[in-house]
C-alpha cells in the first residue's frame, strides 16, 4: 500500500468543510489536541474511528487515508481483453459506464490510465454519434495530460506524450501535435540494445533473447507503417511502384502475414485499393484474394503470435504489457471487413468480376462462419 496521507487528507476535508478541530473532535469522541496531532501528522486515528471520520467528511475509507491502489500489467492488459470485447458485444453506453467505473477505483494507476487511453483513442471510431466520439478522444487526452503531469515513470510519460500527439492528429490539429513532439528528428540513442547488452554481460540470456525480440516486434510494426507512409508520400509513380515492391518483400522475409495477421490484412487491402485507383484489375483482384485469405483463417489464429525464429515473442510481449491480443477487438475489426471490400467506391470497376464476386461471397461466408461459432 502507498504511503499514508491522512493528515493532509483531514486538513483538507476540514477545511473544505469549514468546520473546527473542535468541531470534528467532538463528532469522533476525542480530544481538539489528537485532531491537532493527526493533521501535523504526529500520529494517526484509532482505525476503529476512521468509519466516523470518512462518514463526517462524507467520503471513503480510501480516500480519507489516501490509499491509491494499483495494478500489475498482466491485469492491466486482462482488463484491456475484457473492455475491449465488451466495446464490441454491448452497447457503447454500457462499456463505456463500464471503463469509468474502473477509472474511478484505479484513478492514482497510471499504467492503467494509460491503457484506457488506449482503449478509449480505438474505440472512439465505433460510437454511436460523433459527439460521443469526440468527448471519448478528450478524456483519452485527459489521461495523458495526467500521465505527463503525475507520474514519475519516464518511459510512460514519453509514451502518454506520443499518444497525446496522435489525439491531436486524429482531431486534424496537426500544429498542436508538432508543438508537442518538436519539428525535428534526434538521432536516437541505443538505450534498449545497451539493456539488452547488460542483461547478456549479466548471463541473464534469456531475458536478453525475450527483450530483443519483443524490440523487433516493435520495429517491425513501425517499419511496415513508415514504409505504407514513404509510398503514400512519393510523388513519382516508380517509386511508389517500387515502395510496394519493397513493403512486399518486407512482409515475407519476416513472415508477417503468420505473425501480425491483423497488420498484414491491412497492408494487403493497401495493395489492392492502390492498385484499383490505378484500374489494374489483375493486381486488385490479386491482393484482395489475399485479404479474403487471411480472413478465412480460424479466429485463434488471428492474434499476435510468434513463430520457429521468434520463439519468444508473446511471452517478451506480456513482459512488455502489450499482450498478444489486437489493439481492437477482432470482432469488431471483423465487422468492419465487408463494407471495406463490398461497399468501398475504389472497387466498383470490379463489380461485374465473378473474381470479385466470388472474394465477396468468401468474406461474407466467413463471417457468417465466425458469428455462429462453426
Amino acid at each position: 500500500m502507498n504511503e499514508l496521507n491522512i493528515s493532509s487528507i483531514l486538513l483538507k476535508c476540514r477545511k473544505e468543510k469549514g468546520v473546527t478541530q473542535e468541531a470534528v473532535a467532538s463528532y469522533v469522541g476525542v480530544s481538539k489536541a489528537s485532531v491537532s496531532k493527526w493533521e501535523k501528522g504526529v500520529s494517526y486515528p484509532d482505525i476503529t474511528l476512521l468509519p466516523l471520520l470518512a462518514n463526517y467528511f462524507q467520503i471513503s475509507i480510501d480516500e480519507l487515508i489516501g490509499y491509491r491502489p494499483q495494478l500489475e500489467d498482466q491485469e492491466i492488459w486482462r482488463l484491456y481483453r475484457e473492455f475491449s470485447e465488451k466495446f464490441a458485444l454491448r452497447p457503447f453506453e454500457e462499456a463505456v459506464k463500464e471503463t469509468r467505473e474502473y477509472q474511478r477505483k484505479y484513478d492514482a494507476c497510471h499504467p492503467f490510465l494509460f491503457a484506457l487511453a488506449q482503449l478509449y483513442l480505438n474505440y472512439s471510431v465505433n460510437a454511436p454519434s460523433k459527439e460521443q466520439g469526440e468527448q471519448l478522444l478528450a478524456e483519452a487526452e485527459h489521461f495523458c495530460k495526467r500521465i505527463q503531469k503525475e507520474s514519475k515513470d519516464t518511459l510512460l510519460k514519453k509514451d502518454a506524450l506520443s499518444m497525446e500527439a496522435f489525439i491531436h492528429l486524429l482531431n486534424k490539429k496537426p500544429e498542436r501535435a508538432l508543438e508537442l513532439l518538436g519539428t525535428r528528428i534526434r538521432a536516437k540513442l541505443p538505450s534498449e540494445q545497451l539493456m539488452i547488452q547488460a542483461h547478456q554481460m549479466l548471463g541473464e540470456k534469456e531475458r536478453a533473447m525475450r527483450m530483443l525480440q519483443g524490440i523487433l516486434y516493435q520495429n517491425l510494426v513501425e517499419t511496415m507503417d513508415y514504409l505504407g507512409t514513404y509510398i503514400d508520400l512519393s510523388e513519382e509513380e516508380n517509386k511508389k511502384e517500387e515502395g510496394i515492391q519493397r513493403l512486399q518483400d518486407f512482409l515475407r522475409i519476416f513472415s508477417l502475414k503468420q505473425l501480425i495477421p491483423h497488420k498484414t490484412m491491412g497492408i494487403y487491402l493497401y495493395f489492392a485499393l492502390f492498385y484499383a485507383e490505378r484500374k489494374n484489375k489483375e493486381k486488385a483482384v490479386h491482393w484482395l484474394e489475399e485479404f479474403t485469405e487471411l480472413i478465412e483463417q480460424e479466429k485463434e489464429h488471428f492474434t499476435i503470435h510468434g513463430d520457429f525464429f521468434f520463439d519468444r515473442m508473446e511471452k517478451a510481449l506480456l513482459e512488455m504489457g502489450l499482450g498478444n491480443q489486437l489493439p481492437r477487438s477482432s470482432e469488431i475489426i471483423r465487422r468492419e471487413i465487408l463494407p471495406a471490400v463490398a461497399e468501398n467506391p475504389a472497387f466498383y470497376f470490379l463489380k461485374e468480376d465473378p473474381r470479385y464476386l466470388n472474394i465477396i461471397k468468401r468474406i461474407k461466408t466467413a463471417l457468417e462462419k465466425e458469428a455462429y461459432g462453426e
